[in-house]
């Protein structure tokens, strides 16, 4: 460099605006750099100082330690897809200096103006050719343009500009829902169309407004979902399935499933009462039962239960103690829940 005007005791040297300065004494107007790495770009700025004070920047030099033909990237966009909620864009980043930063843009326009997104996607810190990818999330539907970004300190470069849309799907077919042996619902569909990333069952009781979420599955091959969840004290059902693109989604038709509510047994009654034999009997559980459950509690000691088959009618605890008052009721049950108990019996061997 060659020295400003003024008396001068120093001259500044700051490297990438970091670090304390290096100053040197005039005469001298050289400085070697030792400390740098290969292909990494560095900033250098220059001021005078003296006992008043320190001088304005000179101008800024970028060198790029053993690599004369330093340039600006070079930056392809390979593709870009709606895969969900989220735009991807895919391309490569070369760059002979480094560090190189790249990122992703849409617009909703092929000039590249107007209303959009950006996103940044990292940073290379190497001079290998990077294969990127870079999401940017997306919600209406439309075409959306999009393109890779690069840049390095010695420049910058835009990748070419390619389409992707964000599609409605189509309404699912053929959509069933019915009731299994083991109380679930299973929900079962076709579909022919756009690409989808989910899909979402809903259910309601029958009258009412609202649809609740029952199930979700991911991916477009999902034709069946099965619903564990429904409320068993509620007979009939509404259900429907949702093909989404993200947060666009498109219903199907509605499905009704009626005789779903667990119903509680009846007319629980002792047939005979003695110590080692308390026998039962009632009308079994109506619904889609599994199973019923026999449940005796006392004064004091264990609670015990006993399962026995969907139909049962009778029961007989051999376990009965003489002179301890019991309490019985019976519910029944399937995967889904368990119905209201039956009314409580009381007997004292």
């Amino acid at each position: 460099w060659s020295r400003g005007d003024g008396p001068v005791l120093y001259t500044r040297i700051v490297r990438n605006g970091l670090g304390d300065p290096v100053l040197v004494r005039p005469p001298t107007t050289v400085y070697a750099d030792s400390s740098v790495e290969a292909f990494r770009a560095y900033r250098y700025v220059l001021r005078s100082q003296n006992a008043v004070g320190i001088s304005a920047d000179s101008a800024v030099v970028t060198l790029v330690a053993g690599m004369p033909n330093a340039a600006p990237p070079q930056v392809t966009t390979d593709s870009a897809r709606v895969i969900g909620q989220r735009l991807m864009v895919w391309g490569t980043v070369k760059s002979n200096v480094i560090p190189t930063r790249y990122s992703a843009e849409w617009k909703t326009v092929p000039e590249m103006t107007g209303i959009g997104r950006s996103k940044a996607g990292g940073v290379i810190e190497d001079t290998l050719l990077h294969h990127v990818a870079v999401a940017l999330p997306v919600e209406a539907e439309g075409t959306y343009y999009a393109r890779l970004s690069a840049s390095n300190p010695m420049g910058s470069a835009q990748g070419q500009v390619r389409s992707a849309q964000l599609v409605r799907p189509s309404v699912p077919q053929d959509f069933d829902a019915f009731a299994r042996a083991d109380g679930t619902v299973e929900a079962g569909w076709t579909y022919d169309g756009p690409s989808v990333t989910s899909w979402r069952l809903l259910r309601r009781p029958l009258g009412t407004e609202a649809w609740t979420l029952a199930r979700t599955g991911v991916g477009s091959t999902v034709r069946v979902l099965t619903d564990f969840a429904y409320d068993v004290n509620v007979d009939t059902w509404e259900w429907m399935v949702q093909a989404c693109a993200g947060v666009l989604c498109t219903p199907s038709a509605v499905d009704q499933v009626s005789g779903l509510r667990l119903l509680p047994p009846e007319d629980l009654h002792t047939t005979s009462v003695a110590p080692g034999a308390v026998s039962l009997a009632w009308a079994p559980a109506g619904g889609p039962v599994v199973e019923q459950v026999v449940f005796r509690r006392a004064s004091y000691g264990p609670v015990a239960q006993w399962q026995v088959p969907a139909n049962a009618a009778t029961f007989t605890d051999t376990t009965a103690q003489a002179g301890i008052q019991y309490h019985y009721f019976v519910w029944g049950r399937n995967r889904v829940g368990s119905s209201p108990p039956s009314a409580e019996v009381a007997v004292t061997p």
